[in-house]
């Protein structure tokens, strides 16, 4: 990704995300929900097709867990999203397709 065309996305990630006031704060001095939501920001960076997400809602307030269940849903449009959740309610706001598994079998 181009200089001018990767400073754009960090300047819209950080924006969607809620972290745009802290890209100067060392990632060891912030909270584990802001450092949640930069590491989504970082994942979804360079756009990959595969997206993969352990526990969504570690450290996550339920109001941004939903924007970003929104976020995702879009991008599960033209890209695979994987979640990896113990709570299942987590995922109620994905409106995307969803393949639930149990001990590694398809749940009903």
């Amino acid at each position: 990704m181009a200089g001018g065309i990767l400073q754009r996305r960090i300047e819209e990630l950080s924006k969607m995300f809620g972290i745009s006031g802290h890209l100067d704060m060392p990632f060891q001095k912030c909270s584990s929900g802001y450092k949640q939501r930069a590491s989504l920001a970082r994942a979804l960076l360079h756009d990959p097709k595969i997206l993969l997400i352990d526990e969504l809602n570690k450290s996550i307030d339920t109001e941004f867990a939903a924007a970003i269940l929104a976020i995702l849903s879009e991008r599960s449009r033209n890209n695979t999203v994987v979640f990896s959740a113990h709570n299942q309610a987590v995922l109620n706001g994905f409106n995307g397709s969803l393949i639930k598994l149990n001990k590694g079998n398809i749940a009903g």
